[in-house]
């Protein structure tokens, strides 16, 4: 089974750890280049992918975040709009230019397409106020829905933002930990060598050794 990337981080630095505090596994390692510089060097590794696995779990709960309150929103404008679609429809009925002004002809599209349709039909707020008033929506609630549709596009923006950075700390992350994999299995296969007269040394790394048949 595929272990997680935390126990990879764990094992990783605690195997570094208990090569630099132990002086018999250290000075074994030393001489295959693994001295406590080059060991220094290694936990710095493990260290830059714990830190960017949190950065990238912070962007990622900004990103769940900016989507939650895009979905709200949307969700409360969808029913204002409806309701007030619905009213110009009954207001408007015969007139077929200023339905295709308001984009109140066919199906109502979804997403981005939805805020495109929105937007038209509240563009035209201060052409069909009065008519909309009379059918019991007065110029104000139609700013302000017009207000709120309007919001949906930075918040998708934001949404979008949130998104991008995610996807770039996962990167940075994901490139951080090749580094660490790679630089840990040099080092294990170096200690295999470097201490395989004395096998209860490799079990300090972490590093499980067949038991031999008898």
């Amino acid at each position: 089974m595929k272990k997680t990337l935390s126990l990879n981080i764990v094992q990783s630095h605690d195997a570094i750890e208990n090569a630099m505090a132990h002086p018999e596994i250290l000075a074994k390692l030393s001489v295959f280049g693994y001295d406590l510089k080059t060991l220094r060097r290694g936990k710095a590794t493990c260290e830059k992918v714990s830190l960017l696995q949190m950065i990238q779990q912070e962007k990622y709960s900004f990103q769940y975040d900016a989507t939650d309150t895009l979905n709200d929103q949307f969700e409360v404008a969808q029913k204002v709009y409806d309701k007030h679609m619905k009213l110009a429809r009954v207001a408007f009925e015969g007139k077929r230019g200023m339905l295709e002004k308001l984009q109140l002809n066919g199906p109502r599209k979804k997403g981005q397409g939805w805020v495109v349709q929105a937007m038209a039909f509240y563009g035209r707020a201060t052409e069909i106020e009065e008519i909309m008033t009379v059918h019991g929506v007065p110029a104000d609630v139609l700013n302000q829905a017009k207000a709120m549709v309007e919001a949906l596009s930075t918040l998708r923006q934001q949404q979008l933002q949130k998104m991008g950075e995610a996807q770039s700390a996962t990167h940075k992350r994901d490139m951080a930990i090749k580094a660490m994999d790679k630089w840990m299995g040099s080092f294990r296969r170096v200690a295999r060598v470097a201490l395989e007269e004395d096998p209860q040394l490799l079990e300090v790394l972490g590093i499980k050794v067949p038991s031999k048949k008898v």
